[in-house]
């Protein structure tokens, strides 16, 4: 299991958020990781590449540039549902997947095109 920011990823789980004020753990979605920090070969456009398996276990990959998270989170939360991730029932669910995806840190960084 690794943790970023109050979030717990583990396989069987997937993504929760661990409230600690409450003592409680929200489900987010099931198994995302974030790969790396991407930027274009000008270094603009700032964003993170995301992966994760469908309900069929055909591996996904999504990039995700980080003004999108900051403008249209609900956008980025639909694609990657459309995609095939699993979004828990939890109210909080889709805005504690986008502060998950801002929040992590992943220490590749790559190219972007």
């Amino acid at each position: 299991m690794t943790t970023s920011q109050g979030f717990a990823v583990c396989k069987k789980n997937g993504v929760e958020y661990i409230d600690s004020d409450k003592d409680v753990r929200v489900p987010v979605c099931s198994l995302l990781r974030v790969d790396a920090v991407t930027a274009d070969a000008q270094s603009h456009n700032w964003g993170k590449l995301v992966s994760f398996s469908d309900p069929t276990g055909q591996e996904k990959q999504c990039h995700i540039l980080n003004a999108e998270l900051m403008t249209n989170g609900k956008t980025v939360v639909s694609k990657l549902v459309s995609m095939g991730l699993d979004l828990a029932g939890h109210a909080r669910a889709a805005g504690l997947l986008v502060q998950y995806v801002r929040s992590t840190a992943p220490a590749a960084k790559m190219i972007s095109l």
